[in-house]
């Protein structure tokens, strides 16, 4: 997750700019806490308290008995009133995309090449839900990749350059190389099987094509964890003979990546011999090396089904590179509005509470379209009954239930960990009717678990975060400054 704000705050902070909330709900207007007209519970320190107390001024039994209360009341209440506070303003910006899917991000470069200020908001701890959540990774037969974007994704104008080696360092348990091929077996998202373990400060890959090859780029993937593993630099060097050295050429690490580090340098030159050094992180107790690779051009492009992390990095670099800022695992709670009654604005809420954004448009790529509902843009009603929904599975069996038909979907997808010991599947996309109650998150929470039992096998390898609906309740009419991107759409669409 990259930002350009620190989410992290305290009620205190005067470093921070705070939008004032009023009886529950977020607005720009200025008000006192001593307003006749505004019922709240007194605040001390940032907790709620029905009068000020110290540990001295009652005794143990009264504060219980006090506290069962309290908890009475609020138990037999349909409500209850949330006590005025200010939120900090983190961000003010010229166009807002609230949503994490490739119709958000693609909202959000389009809006930077057109000179605005962007910030993104997405719900998930990741990019790409709508390929990477619903495992909806491949392209569809009369579908082209015809964007920057989708290129990108779904196309693979390289091919690696085969290669053995040998490391200068032992390798160490749980993580060992007894083969020397797990450098080089593919496994770039697979800690546990795809790993190598260095207990050194510096360890050095030497690497041999067999013979002269022209090589055009080198990418090192390291893994890392806060005061355990990382990688805190790397460099190579080349040589034809063995003998005579290139000078040291510095990998710069990729932006993103919540477990993983990326090397990358571009090389462009015939080698034979490559030396990659890394060096461990000051401070830390190991290194964990994933994979190597070294690509050189094809010359005629080929399609290729991406991983949910190749997919996931996609989008992360794609705004990191343009300067898009972004922020993930935090969800829209509410909406501000000015002094007219305009929505101004957003309040978000993630691990470090709530904030407050502002923006002068705001682009809702959500799943439910959450900020124009919060804002009062119109939709049908969701109808009630049975509703058509699909899910992904991979597995080594075709899922198989009443009333459901199945698709198979192409290509082999390899799974990782432990357990299940790289085993092979492939992708099913299951179709199923689930009776709907209406559109509330209960009724969706429970269509979701209903999927899950009917797609489930006994060789099930791996499943989509959620389900799929185009769906079936649309906007009746607009709000000002809120424009509704949804989903719906096949990810290649919202890419053009």
């Amino acid at each position: 997750m990259r930002s350009d704000i620190d989410p992290l705050w305290t009620r205190g902070s005067a470093s921070l700019p705070c939008v004032q909330e009023r009886e529950g709900r977020s607005a720009l207007r200025p008000w006192t806490r001593g307003s006749a007209s505004l019922p709240c519970v007194q605040e001390r320190e940032g907790r709620s308290a029905l009068r000020p107390w110290t540990r001295s001024s009652a005794s143990l039994p009264c504060v219980l008995i006090f506290g069962l209360a309290v908890f009475g009341q609020v138990l037999a209440a349909d409500f209850i009133q949330e006590s005025a506070r200010k939120i900090p303003l983190v961000k003010e910006t010229d166009v807002l995309v609230v949503g994490g899917s490739s119709g958000a991000v693609s909202a959000a470069l389009a809006a930077k090449a057109a000179g605005a200020d962007v910030y993104l908001v997405a719900p998930r701890p990741y990019l790409g839900e709508d390929i990477a959540g619903t495992l909806r990774l491949g392209l569809e037969d009369d579908e082209e990749p015809d964007t920057e974007l989708a290129q990108e994704l779904w196309l693979d104008r390289s091919t690696t350059v085969p290669f053995t080696y040998k490391a200068d360092a032992p390798a160490v348990a749980p993580h060992l190389d007894k083969n020397r091929t797990v450098l080089s077996d593919g496994k770039v998202d697979d800690i546990i099987r795809g790993s190598v373990q260095y207990d050194v400060p510096k360890v050095k890959i030497n690497t041999d094509f067999g013979e002269v090859r022209f090589v055009e780029s080198v990418e090192l993937v390291s893994f890392k964890r806060k005061d355990d593993f990382a990688v805190a630099s790397a460099r190579l060097v080349t040589s034809t003979d063995g003998k005579t050295w290139s000078r040291p050429i510095p990998l710069q690490q990729a932006p993103g990546g919540m477990e993983h580090q990326r090397w990358t340098a571009p090389l462009n030159a015939k080698v034979r011999y490559v030396g990659l050094a890394a060096f461990r992180r000051e401070g830390y107790k190991r290194m964990l090396l994933g994979e190597i690779t070294f690509r050189t051009k094809s010359g005629k492009a080929r399609r290729r089904i991406p991983t949910p992390l190749m997919v996931k990095q996609t989008f992360d670099r794609a705004l990191l590179t343009n300067g898009v800022a972004f922020i993930t695992g935090s969800y829209v709670t509410d909406v501000l509005r000015d002094k007219a009654g305009t929505v101004a604005g957003v309040v978000i809420a993630n691990r470090s509470g709530r904030q407050a954004i502002k923006a002068k448009a705001i682009v809702d790529a959500t799943e439910r379209a959450t900020v124009a509902r919060l804002a009062g843009v119109p939709f049908t009603p969701y109808p009630a009954g049975e509703q058509t929904f699909t899910r992904i599975v991979i597995s080594m069996d075709r899922p198989e239930a009443p009333g459901m038909t199945t698709r198979l979907l192409p290509g082999e997808y390899r799974t990782s960990g432990r357990a299940l010991k790289g085993k092979t599947g492939q992708a099913w996309e299951c179709t199923l009717k689930i009776p709907m109650k209406d559109g509330s998150y209960a009724s969706f929470a429970e269509a979701e678990q209903v999927a899950r039992d009917r797609t489930f096998t006994k060789g099930l390898l791996d499943a989509a975060d959620t389900l799929f609906q185009v769906p079936p309740d649309h906007a009746t009419g607009t709000v000002p400054h809120v424009f509704v991107l949804g989903w719906g759409l096949r990810p290649l669409a919202f890419m053009r």
